[in-house]
Formats: C-alpha cells, structure tokens, sequence
C-alpha cells in the first residue's frame, strides 16, 4: 500500500535544504589626520574605507561635540579649523548593511597661536652718513621667525630673527612687513606699523 500521500506523511525524498546565508564584513577604517596646525587653519581628515559596502557613516567627536557623516567613496575627508588644541575622536564607522565597527580611536591635534609682528622707527637724516633704526618686534608664536619686509621697492628676507630685530640704515623708502612664519610654520595675519626714511642732502655754501 502506497501511503505517501496519506495525512501527516512526509515524502523525505522531496525535500530541499537549499539554504543561502551571507555573512557581511565587518567595516574597516584608517584615519589620517595631522597631529599639529596652526590656529584657524584649514586642515583635512582622511578616511581611507578598507571593508564593508559604501555607504560608510562615520560617527565622531571633536572636543565632546558628536556628529555623523556619510561618506560614498573608499577614500573620504572632512575639514575642520581649529582655534585651540583639540581632541578628536573617532567613535564608530557602520556601512550600508548596517554592520558596525567600534573604534574609539582618539587623536590630539594641538593648535599653535599664530605670530604677531609690528614695525615702527625710521625718520629723517641728513645725507651725512647718520642711520635710522627700523625694529620689528614679534610677539606670540614660536622663535625663530622668518621675515618678509619691503625697504622702497625692494624686498628682503631674513631668516631665523628672534623676538625684537633691528636695523640700522640710511636707505631711504617707506618700510613694510610682507610676511612673518614661525617655527611652526604659522604665518602672522596681525601686521600693524611701518617706518619711513627719508634723507636730506647736506647744505651748500658758496663763497664768493
């Protein structure tokens, strides 16, 4: 008797246990960022996506303030400026199977004051040898300095000054700052104060 089809029987020989299961990678992250900038520089966080599926979402801190932001391209930057050292922290990455990496990798960006310089000095001398004096003085920043400065139309560098440099000269000209860089490489955007020159030709007599 042929009791396949008989209630609650079960043909095993027609089964199938064709079962399909994916198993999705873990997302993976490397972050390059600079350890170092100078106050209110722009500088740039790299994100380089290694595994999982686009579109990656990165979860972050900067100085305890979160924020999430998705990111569609295995190589993804963000930019920030900083006016003072500054923790980063990169919490999560979680791609678009929603699987999820926590990192908690942390970065110290420390943020360098940027230089301040002043000119002043000059006056007016007689054409008799006599020299004015010309002083820069940089305050803020890191020594040595690097200084641009103009004397009438021409320009001149100065390398690795200190804090006060001066000049004892007797060419003539309107004097100007062109460019300070510190140490760190920061450059000054505080420039205040110039220095003119000019010098007068000695007297003539004539005797008759």
């Amino acid at each position: 008797k042929d009791d396949s089809a008989a209630p609650g029987h079960v043909n095993e020989s027609n089964l199938t246990d064709d079962v399909t299961l994916v198993v999705n990678e873990i997302p993976q992250v490397t972050l390059t960022t600079p350890t170092e900038t100078c106050k209110n520089e722009i500088i740039q966080l790299q994100f380089d996506f290694t595994a999982g599926s686009a579109p990656w979402t990165i979860t972050y801190d900067l100085d305890g303030t979160s924020s999430t932001v998705p990111m569609y391209n295995p190589f993804g930057s963000i930019e920030i400026s900083l006016s003072s050292s500054t923790i980063f922290t990169l919490n999560s990455v979680t791609d678009d199977n929603l699987c999820k990496n926590d990192i908690d990798e942390t970065v110290t960006i420390i943020t360098h004051s940027l230089p301040e310089i002043k000119l002043s000095g000059g006056g007016s001398l007689c054409a008799d040898g006599s020299t004015a004096d010309i002083t820069f003085t940089s305050t803020s920043g890191t020594p040595p300095y690097n200084l641009t400065y103009s004397a009438g139309v021409n320009s001149n560098f100065v390398s690795e000054i200190g804090n006060i440099y001066t000049i004892s000269t007797n060419q003539s000209g309107v004097y100007t700052i062109q460019n300070l860089v510190d140490s760190n490489g920061c450059k000054a955007t505080a420039i205040s104060g110039s220095a003119y020159i000019s010098v007068n030709p000695l007297p003539e007599a004539n005797i008759t």
